[in-house]
């Protein structure tokens, strides 16, 4: 990604916060995982009417789905699955704390593909945890703090 200066307001090390849009589906939901179902191979989520009176299934096309098993895919296929022993995946995978979607995980996976990132530490800030910084210094990973 490529961002022009011309009046060099940017300089070497200044962090920034944007929003990079990749598209827009107006139309678009967020619903839980729990909430989709399957009939003959299709997705699909129960709406209830406004009446509250009754209950009807309406197939759905599924986008983006982040889950203990999204997560786990894609490190495996980027060759990390060492990430899994890490306390914050740790505790992904054993309930402790809740994945998220949009601001969070969604946007930062979408930051780290456009920059070629190694940790999601490099493109979201947090409270790190002292072996993991150590860990991504090692490794010359530079963690946001």
């Amino acid at each position: 990604m490529t961002i022009d200066n011309p009046q060099h307001r940017l300089k070497p090390g200044m962090f920034i916060r944007a929003t990079v849009v990749l598209a827009r589906v107006p139309e678009a939901f967020i619903v839980p995982e729990q909430a989709l179902t399957i009939r003959d191979d299709r997705s699909g989520i129960f709406i209830v009417s406004e009446d509250g009176r009754s209950v009807a299934w309406r197939e759905v096309t599924v986008g983006i789905r982040v889950n203990k098993e999204t997560m786990v895919q894609q490190l495996k296929e980027a060759g990390q699955e060492h990430f899994l022993q890490l306390p914050y995946h740790q505790a992904i995978l054993n309930d402790e704390i809740p994945l998220s979607i949009g601001g969070g995980i969604g946007q930062s996976r979408t930051y780290m593909y456009l920059l070629r990132t190694a940790h999601i530490g490099e493109v979201s800030t947090s409270v790190w945890p002292d072996a993991l910084k150590e860990i991504s210094k090692r490794k010359n990973i530079h963690v946001l703090e």
